[in-house]
Order: structure tokens, then C-alpha cells, then sequence
């Protein structure tokens, strides 16, 4: 194969590696960023779409978000996607403690928060750290160095399975910094609801979406299966989605509901999803 000319590799798509990021009580983070088609051929800013379980982000759509495949599976539909994409590597082994909401945590009644407990194993949970450097110390390193529209009507955020839920909590808790969230699978009660469905929770929940408010331009996805671990997680997303109804938000428009009859938390079927989810959540800013 004959080596791209100097516009040609202008125009492909790129991954850099952000490597061996700092943070304050976190372990050296690090972070993918795959730019889009074109990105060094024209003086264009760009949304960026925060992807948790960035390990996962890119690749083969049997262990991966495939981020990259739906981006150019859109292009090919000549349904451009200008946002560049910073996929954040989790924590390995303590990836609960990264993704356990505080609130979450406060908000648990005894017969929980002693499973709760028993999974931190004494160790302090590290989410709020872990928000602070996306929104605080990422954001404004990529702001930094990539050519972006740096304000939160312009910044996604997207996670997975024990990672939805914490996207969800970072639009609610820095609308400073993201207008716009993803939650696929999200394990609301951060345990498997065969072996304890805490009421606390499904009270918890909806109020907490609740301090959201009028949408006010913000997009919101939010979607479950009905199989595996995903099955009891069904109730949640229709109370949250009801409580953000009182306040504006409306189907279709600036909040998207998605039961997968049948569907299950697997990467094929998020995958599979990327090509209606991020047209959607990525698609012009709306006053």
C-alpha cells in the first residue's frame, strides 16, 4: 500500500495518547483522544464527547464501545459528527470505587450499605476525585491542546453498566461542565438487584435528577435491557424519566428513553446502539 500524501494524512482520523495523567488522589490516569476526519485540514472547534472505560472505547464491537466504527459508519451516511472524542481509561480493580457516586453512598440504608461497604473493603471511595480531574484538570488540558468549543452545551459525557450512572451524576452535579450525558445499562443501585433492590435508591434517584431543572439546552440519554442485571433497572429509568418530566424535560426532544426488549448489558448491544445514540446526543446545540 502506497504511504498517504501530506493532505490525505491531514484528512484521517487520529488517536493520540494522553499518558501518564496527574491527579490528586488518584492513581496516573490516562486517556485516548481520537480526532476526527479532517481535524488538521481546516481551522473548525469541535465538541468533545467524554467516553468512561476508555480502554473500551475504540476497536472491535465484541469488547468495545466501537466508538470509532459508528463515527465512520456516520460519515458514510454523509451524517458528519464534528466532536472529538476522549476516551478515559478506568481504574482496573478499583473501577467500583471510581464509579460509586458519594450521594449514592450517603444515601444507602443499613442492609446496603453494608454490601457497599463490604465492596470498598475499607478503601475510600474515589468518584468525586475522579469527577474533579475529568471536568477540572482533563477538560482544560484538552481545551488546551486540541481545537474545542469549550463550553458545556459543547461537552458530552457517556458511560456503561456501573459507569452510567456516574455519567448521569456529572451533568448533575457540574453542569459547570457537561450538557449532555449517556448512560447505557446504568446499575443504579450499584448492586445486582437479585440479591438485594434497596427502596432508599428508587426514592433517590428521581430527586436526585430532579435538581437538574428545566433541560435548558441539555440532552439526556438514558437506556436499559431487560435480561441479565439490566432487568430490575427498568423501574428506575421510567421514575427518573417521570421526575424530569415535571421539570420540562420532553421525550424525544432533549430526553431519549430506550427499553432493549430482550437486551442485556453487553458490548455488542451498546455498540450496536452508537449509530442512533451519537447522532443524537452529538447533533447541533438547542437553545
Amino acid at each position: 500500500m502506497l504511504p498517504l500524501g501530506p493532505a490525505r494524512a491531514r484528512m484521517a482520523a487520529r488517536v493520540d495518547l494522553l499518558d501518564k495523567l496527574e491527579a490528586p488522589g488518584l492513581p496516573v490516569m490516562r486517556a485516548r483522544v481520537l480526532l476526527p476526519l479532517g481535524y488538521g485540514l481546516r481551522d473548525h472547534r469541535y465538541g468533545v464527547l467524554y467516553v468512561m472505560d476508555g480502554q473500551w472505547g475504540f476497536g472491535d464491537p465484541a469488547n468495545s464501545f466501537s466508538i470509532d466504527r459508528a463515527f465512520g459508519q456516520a460519515r458514510r451516511r454523509m451524517k458528519s459528527l464534528p466532536w472529538i472524542v476522549v476516551a478515559v481509561d478506568n481504574l482496573g480493580d478499583d473501577r467500583f470505587r471510581q464509579f460509586l457516586p458519594q450521594s449514592v453512598y450517603a444515601a444507602a440504608e443499613p442492609a446496603l450499605k453494608a454490601r457497599l461497604d463490604k465492596e470498598l473493603a475499607g478503601k475510600p471511595i474515589l468518584s468525586g476525585r475522579f469527577l474533579d480531574f475529568v471536568a477540572d484538570r482533563l477538560r482544560p488540558l484538552v481545551d488546551s491542546r486540541y481545537r474545542t468549543r469549550p463550553g458545556p452545551e459543547h461537552t458530552a459525557i457517556l458511560g456503561a453498566s456501573m459507569a452510567g450512572p456516574f455519567a448521569s451524576v456529572a451533568m448533575i452535579e457540574r453542569p459547570d461542565a457537561f450538557g449532555r450525558a449517556a448512560s447505557l445499562s446504568p446499575q443504579w443501585p450499584y448492586y445486582d438487584l437479585a440479591m438485594i433492590d434497596p427502596p432508599e435508591l428508587m426514592r433517590f434517584w428521581p430527586a436526585a435528577f430532579a435538581k437538574l431543572g428545566p433541560p435548558a439546552g441539555r440532552l439526556l440519554w438514558l437506556e436499559t435491557g431487560t435480561t441479565m442485571i439490566d432487568g430490575g433497572f427498568v423501574g428506575y429509568q421510567a421514575a427518573i424519566a417521570d421526575a424530569l418530566r415535571r421539570h420540562g424535560w420532553q421525550d424525544g426532544l432533549d430526553l431519549m428513553l430506550r427499553v432493549r426488549q430482550g437486551g442485556g448489558n453487553t458490548w455488542p448491544e451498546w455498540a450496536a446502539e452508537m449509530n442512533e445514540i451519537l447522532p443524537w446526543l452529538l447533533a447541533e446545540a438547542r437553545s
